[in-house]
């Protein structure tokens, strides 16, 4: 996927403050005034002054996560709710909520194959992916998937889990290149705790916030798993990659 440059995200900035001044045309000079401001302060903004300086500052820090990947006809699931935020509001808002959108990192490892891939630029994020059992929407160039955001769906950093090792493997099922991993205890514990239920549905792993491969529960998995690069596998940079770049986080705590 290509990366969205600065003109792209000014533009998008531009275009959301335009809907906006139609919307409430009673404000529509204070939107500008904010975007003719914020324009200014771009210009002359050091290197963090910005949180999301930081944040790209701070990427590659090792930090695993698992989210449940809910079903598109899940009861309670509103799912043209949680488009619409998503397309006017961004992938951060509503952190709260039950479910949130996270980035796939590689759209090609959740296609499986460029026939696939052609199919998803043909049909559109939305009806391909519901085909295939999940919620997937396009933002700004890149593609988010919608996942469990409460404890029984998730299992993240702030519930103090930590990976005991990690290490390269084969996939049994594909002869392809992948990554197991044990957990600590408290890891193995929570583990069972969000796969049990939730048998025959997906499981997102998760590394640095960016979705990387989402495999169907075959069964309650406790103390060890593995991470799979798709129908292809990993390449060798990217098995280094994921395996330095776990082994250098703790994964005791997230920034």
């Amino acid at each position: 996927m290509p990366e969205v440059d600065g003109p792209d995200i000014q533009n998008l900035r531009r275009e959301a403050i335009e809907a906006l001044a139609k919307k409430h045309p009673a404000k529509a000079d204070a939107l500008k005034a904010w975007y003719d401001a914020y324009g200014a302060y771009e210009t002359k903004k050091g290197q963090l002054d910005d949180p999301d300086d930081l944040i790209t500052l701070l990427q590659g820090s090792g930090v695993l996560e698992f989210r449940i990947v809910p079903l598109p006809n899940d009861p309670g699931l509103d799912v043209p709710s949680y488009r619409e935020q998503l397309r006017e509001r961004g992938p951060r808002a509503g952190r709260g909520r039950a479910w949130i959108w996270a980035e796939i990192d590689d759209i090609q490892e959740f296609v499986d194959g460029p026939e696939n891939l052609e199919a998803l630029q043909r049909e559109g994020a939305a009806a391909f992916f519901e085909a295939r059992r999940q919620v997937v929407d396009e933002y700004a160039g890149k593609y988010y998937i919608l996942l469990g955001n409460v404890p029984s769906l998730a299992m993240t950093q702030d519930q103090d889990w930590g990976l005991r090792s990690a290490r390269a493997t084969v996939d049994q099922s594909s002869g392809t290149q992948a990554v197991s991993f044990s957990l600590n205890s408290l890891g193995a514990e929570r583990m069972a705790q969000i796969t049990g239920p939730n048998i025959q549905k997906q499981m997102a792993i998760l590394l640095d916030g960016k979705a990387i491969s989402a495999p169907t529960l075959q069964s309650k998995i406790s103390g060890e798993g593995q991470i799979t690069g798709g129908a292809g596998g990993f390449s060798d940079a990217e098995l280094r990659y994921l395996l330095n770049t776990l082994k250098a986080g703790s994964l005791e705590g997230e920034l």
